[in-house]
């Protein structure tokens, strides 16, 4: 598997936006109960200059359809303060394109090596669902050539 993708599994809280550096800390295990929601992320962005291509997502785990997929869309903001308050807990300051709508994973991802995309992982049990752990893989496979670029191990434990 070559890995032409930098792909970095981390926690939900964190806000993915194209104009940034990547700095969150790999999230690769978490835990959650019966009957409840348990969200993360895959960021990931093109290690080679590349604009446009196209990756198919590939789940491998024993959750099965607990399991859901999400792209994670930008949606521009303007005016995200007025000039005169002093909360320090913005995102940012300046205008730009934030993290907002959640659009059910289909057929592809978009990659390009100019910023970072990503993508929501939701998992939601059951009273039926198996406790433990259980391991989550999501793989990243090119759509032009078929092959596996790169892939996000998750352990969720329950």
């Amino acid at each position: 598997m070559a890995n032409t993708l930098d792909i970095r599994t981390i926690s939900s809280l964190e806000k993915v936006r194209p104009q940034m550096t990547l700095s969150a800390p790999q999230y690769t295990k978490g835990s959650m109960l019966l009957n409840e929601i348990f969200s993360y992320q895959i960021a990931f962005k093109a290690i080679p200059l590349t604009y446009g291509q196209e990756f198919a997502l590939e789940v491998e785990s024993d959750l099965g359809d607990a399991i859901s997929l999400f792209n994670v869309r930008q949606v521009p903001v303007l005016l995200n303060r007025y000039w005169n308050e002093t909360d320090s807990n913005y995102i940012s300051d300046e205008p730009g394109l934030f993290p907002d709508v959640l659009e059910p994973y289909t057929d592809f991802v978009m990659v390009s090596s100019r910023n970072y995309s990503s993508v929501w992982v939701s998992v939601q049990t059951t009273a039926d669902t198996k406790p433990g752990d259980h391991t989550i893989t999501i793989r990243f496979r090119n759509k032009d050539n078929n092959e596996i670029q790169g892939e996000s191990i998750f352990t969720l434990g329950i």
